[in-house]
């Protein structure tokens, strides 16, 4: 992997709403599920899915697992990649089913050669 293709992992920021939201639309427009994106399908706006704590402890209940979500950008160009979401425990359905950690690669950075050139 060269320089141009280094990924960061940063904390939800007012700087990348319209990246995520436009994220959401294309998901949805494509029939998308939307793992590890703490509920964005769930929201109308960015600041409404950044309540995730509260949002999804109330969606949940009893089986909310509290996590913490990422964006992942492209460092040389700051766009978003993908959606992660690392979960601080499991509840018995991920456990099962869902596992620590969550994740959505946006449809257009899916299938490209990610491999380090010598």
């Amino acid at each position: 992997m060269n320089a141009n293709e280094n990924l960061e992992l940063v904390l939800p920021t007012k700087e990348y709403e319209e990246q995520v939201m436009e994220c959401r639309k294309t998901f949805l427009e494509n029939n998308e599920t939307f793992d590890g994106c703490a509920g964005l399908e769930d929201v109308k706006t960015y600041e409404e899915w950044k309540n995730f704590d509260g949002r999804l402890a109330k969606k949940y209940g009893n089986n909310f697992v509290p996590s913490t979500v990422y964006l992942a950008i492209r460092v040389a160009d700051n766009k978003l990649v993908g959606i992660i979401d690392f979960r601080h425990y499991l509840s018995d359905f991920l456990l099962n089913y869902g596992g620590n950690i969550g994740y959505s690669v946006l449809i257009s950075e899916r299938k490209k050669d990610m491999q380090k050139k010598c």
